[in-house]
């Protein structure tokens, strides 16, 4: 019986042979709305949280000035 604990206790299981997952970075986007009659802010609202639980995050303006040229 004790044979048998020993064997079992240097068994390497498959998660101690497998690396760490690496994470995977996060989708950025900015959402550029408006006050229309479509209600941009509240569609966002509606699919936030889904998107952000596969990794795509979301930034909501009504400014035309918060979009900036990168180069």
């Amino acid at each position: 019986m004790l044979l048998v604990a020993v064997a079992l206790i240097s068994i390497p299981t498959r998660a101690a042979d497998d690396p760490a997952p690496t994470p995977q970075p996060r989708l950025k986007i900015l959402f550029l709305g408006d006050n229309g009659h479509h209600q941009p802010l509240m569609r966002l609202r509606d699919v936030y949280t889904t998107f952000a639980r596969r990794g795509i995050d979301f930034t909501y303006t009504d400014r035309l000035a918060d979009l900036t040229r990168r180069i």
